[in-house]
C-alpha cells in the first residue's frame, strides 16, 4: 500500500494571524507536521499544499513535493480539507505518476505527534480499511445546581462520549473521492488520552496552551 502524507496549510486565518508559520519552541507549525512526516514516510509520498509562497519554501527547504500554489477556489475558509487532498491527489499522481492507495491527512495546527499514536491509529485503519480519525474522551465537567438557595456542584457523567482531536486523518483514496468527505457512515476511532496530543491549535488560548507544554517539556 502507498500512503500520501497530505499537509494542507492556507495562509489566511480567521483567528489568528499566519497562523501555520507560528512558532511553538523552536519551530513553527508548518516545520513540526514537515518533520513527522519525514519521520513516517519517504520524502517522495509528502506533498505540501499551500496557497502562501512562504510556506511553500519550506518543501525547498526539506525537499518535499509543492509543485504549485493552491488555487483560490480551494484557498478561502470555505474550501473542505477533502476538496484539498482530493486536487493533491490528483496533482501528485499526475507529476510523480505513481500510484496512491491511501491518504493521511496532518494539519499544521495539530503540533504534537508520535511515531507510536501514529502506528497505533494505521494498524486500526489496516484492520478493515475504514477510514479512521484521532479522538479525545471528552472532559468531565462540573456544574451547577441551585435549589432554595443552596448550591449544589454536580458531575456530568459522560462516558464513551469523544470529541476530534485534528492529530491525524486516514481513508482509502477510492472513499475519499467517492464520498468527498473523511467521515463515511462507519469509521474508525483512535483515542488518546494525552493532552498533549489533542492540542489543536485555533484561538490564541490554545496556542498558551501549545507553548506551555513546550515550556515544560512536557
Amino acid at each position: 500500500m502507498k500512503n500520501l502524507i497530505i499537509i494542507a496549510a492556507r495562509k489566511n486565518s480567521k483567528r489568528l494571524r499566519n497562523k501555520n508559520l507560528t512558532k511553538i519552541g523552536k519551530k513553527n507549525l508548518i516545520q513540526r507536521s514537515i518533520e513527522f512526516a519525514l519521520k513516517i514516510s519517504d520524502k517522495t509520498y509528502v506533498y505540501l499544499s499551500t496557497d502562501s509562497e512562504k510556506i511553500k519554501s519550506y518543501s525547498k527547504k526539506y525537499n518535499i513535493i509543492c509543485p504549485a500554489l493552491r488555487p483560490k477556489f480551494l484557498s478561502s475558509s470555505k474550501a473542505s480539507s477533502s476538496d484539498v487532498c482530493i486536487h493533491a491527489i490528483k496533482n501528485f499522481i499526475k507529476i510523480t505518476n505513481n500510484t496512491v492507495s491511501n491518504v493521511i491527512l496532518l494539519q499544521p495546527t495539530s503540533p504534537f505527534r508520535t511515531v507510536a499514536y501514529y502506528k497505533k491509529t494505521y494498524n486500526i485503519f489496516k484492520k478493515n480499511k475504514k477510514p479512521t480519525i484521532t479522538v479525545s474522551p471528552i472532559q468531565d465537567k462540573k456544574f451547577i445546581q441551585t435549589s432554595k438557595n443552596k448550591i449544589k456542584f454536580l458531575k456530568d457523567e459522560k462516558k464513551n462520549f469523544y470529541e476530534i482531536n485534528g492529530n491525524l486523518y486516514i481513508i482509502k483514496v477510492s472513499d475519499l473521492i467517492k464520498t468527498k468527505s473523511f467521515f463515511k457512515k462507519d469509521f474508525n476511532i483512535s483515542i488518546t488520552k494525552s493532552k498533549k496530543l489533542s492540542v489543536d491549535i485555533d484561538t490564541i488560548y490554545d496556542l498558551d496552551i501549545a507553548k506551555k507544554f513546550v515550556q515544560w517539556n512536557y
